[in-house]
């Protein structure tokens, strides 16, 4: 007989499993605008800097945009400014995104804004 315990500890287990394999690691290649959805028509919540090391959550399926944490932000940044690590190589997180294990992501923006943006001026 399974107990309880042992259920509840692979529930929580596997409800994080996404998160990890979701977080990456990339560099900024210019100063970048992050914004508070994967479009430029999104308002800016904070810039970065080239060269910043970001933690990446997740990217839409096009790999176009990432949904991205910089500080204590956390908004979307146009992928093709994104580079990380693969097979000891800088390579563009726009297609390399899958292979560098990168998990999609999608964009609600009511739950995203409540999550991340209440209180915001926009």
């Amino acid at each position: 007989m399974v107990s309880l315990k042992a259920v509840g500890l692979a529930a929580l287990v596997t409800a994080a499993l996404p998160a990890a394999v979701y977080a990456g690691l990339a560099v900024t290649t210019t100063d970048v605008n992050v914004r508070a959805g994967p479009s430029q028509d999104y308002p800016v919540v904070a810039r970065g800097m080239r060269g910043v090391t970001i933690s990446v959550e997740g990217c839409l399926s096009n790999y176009t945009w990432c949904d991205v944490t910089v500080g204590p932000n956390r908004g979307w940044v146009y992928a093709s400014n994104l580079v990380s690590t693969y097979q000891g190589s800088s390579v563009p997180v726009l297609t390399y995104g899958s292979a560098l294990g990168i998990g999609v992501v999608s964009f609600a923006v009511g739950n995203y804004w409540d999550s991340y943006y209440r209180g915001r001026p926009w």
